[in-house]
């Protein structure tokens, strides 16, 4: 989550979008590949959209980050979300099934333990950019 706005308000501005225009980075969670979530650019050239991989200008993977084999993703509220951050100023989206919404103020991913499901860790990020670990 971190790296997606070091790149974000880094300047990473010279990144392939193919015939989109690079808008920011984001982070995408979906409980259905527990193993894994996704840090992409963000290539509709608006900064009020989540992950899509769909439509005129999908957004590109930059890299698939798997987690360590014995923790997975529990849940995500919502079912799948990303956060994504747009520069200057900074802004931060946070979406649901890919909508972004101002009234969508904090968004929570649980991880746990493969070995023992009730060993977690809940994740919680804000519109502001803040992230949470319990």
């Amino acid at each position: 989550i971190r790296k997606a706005a070091e790149l974000a308000f880094g300047a990473e501005v010279s990144a392939n979008c193919g015939t989109g225009t690079l808008s920011g980075y984001g982070v995408f969670f979906d409980v259905d590949t527990p193993d894994r979530y996704i840090l992409y650019r963000n290539c509709n050239g608006a900064d009020s959209e989540g992950y899509t991989i769909t439509g005129a200008n999908p957004d590109q993977i930059v890299e698939t980050l798997f987690l360590d084999s014995s923790v997975e993703i529990g849940s995500v509220s919502g079912g799948e979300w990303s956060v994504s951050f747009f520069p200057p100023e900074p802004l931060i989206a946070l979406c649901a099934n890919d909508a972004c919404s101002t009234s969508l103020t904090t968004v929570t991913l649980t991880l746990r333990s493969i070995s023992d499901t009730s060993n977690t860790r809940v994740i919680t990020i804000n519109a502001k950019g803040t992230i949470d670990i319990d």
